[in-house]
């Protein structure tokens, strides 16, 4: 099937599901890396007939507990420094830091304006490729399904435990969990039991732990594309957030 044919029936496909959003992850880079930076995985995006591309930060909840944000506007991308390719929030550019825009939206509709899909441009065809490939794929659930996410570091000792019930509830199921000792030395002594080792480095689970060090996510564990209902995709919980 040609280009101009998929883009006909993804765009078929988007008003049969309208009620839907077909959601699916990926990664940036074109290598066999398993554990890829947070800056190289997108979330793409269809809702009512618009398609959504959306990079990922770490930010904050209500709370104050770190969590990934994905939106297709409203980041921006580091051009300069030692941060160069991050991408964060506006708010957080330091002094001297340049940035530009990242995050794309485009109409599925078909009409001749800039930003529609012209599939003599190679990175349309390339999303609507995707797509086409994604409806084919793509299994129905009821909200949005994180991949495996981390946080790097050589050790544990910058890293805090997330207060909820399913922290506690792993840590103390541990045949090592000392009921003699507070919650947070435990935590410390016991969370390398559910790290994965990468070049030398602990990757410490996103939702047990928060605190510095690099973001990574298993493209492994990357869900197949998903149809969900329309209002759970900006269903926000502690770890997620979606902006469109």
């Amino acid at each position: 099937m040609g280009s101009r044919s998929r883009l006909t029936e993804v765009r078929r496909l988007a008003k049969e599901y309208e009620g839907h959003a077909l959601v699916e992850w990926y990664s940036t880079l074109e290598d066999n890396t398993r554990f890829v930076n947070l800056r190289n995985i997108r979330l793409i995006v269809i809702t009512c007939n618009t398609v959504h591309i959306m990079p990922g930060t770490v930010t904050r909840n209500k709370d104050g507990d770190q969590q990934l944000l994905f939106a297709s506007k409203g980041l921006c991308r580091i051009r300069n420094g030692k941060r160069r390719g991050m991408i964060i929030e506006p708010d957080r550019l330091r002094v001297g830091e340049e940035a530009g825009g990242t995050g794309l939206v485009k109409p599925l509709t078909n009409e001749l304006k800039a930003n529609s899909f012209h599939m003599s441009d190679d990175r349309d065809r390339a999303v609507i490729d995707r797509l086409y490939e994604a409806f084919g794929d793509a299994v129905t659930l009821d909200d949005i399904v994180l991949p495996d996410t981390y946080i790097r570091g050589r050790s544990a000792m910058n890293l805090v435990m997330r207060l909820s019930g399913d922290v506690t509830k792993q840590l103390m199921g541990l045949p090592d969990y000392n009921r003699a000792l507070p919650m947070e030395d435990n935590f410390h002594n016991l969370i390398g039991v559910f790290a994965v080792t990468e070049g030398g480095y602990k990757l410490y689970p996103f939702h047990m732990v928060q605190g510095t060090g690099m973001v990574v996510v298993d493209v492994e564990s990357l869900p197949p594309p998903l149809l969900i209902p329309l209002d759970a995709v900006t269903k926000e919980n502690k770890l997620l957030k979606v902006a469109i």
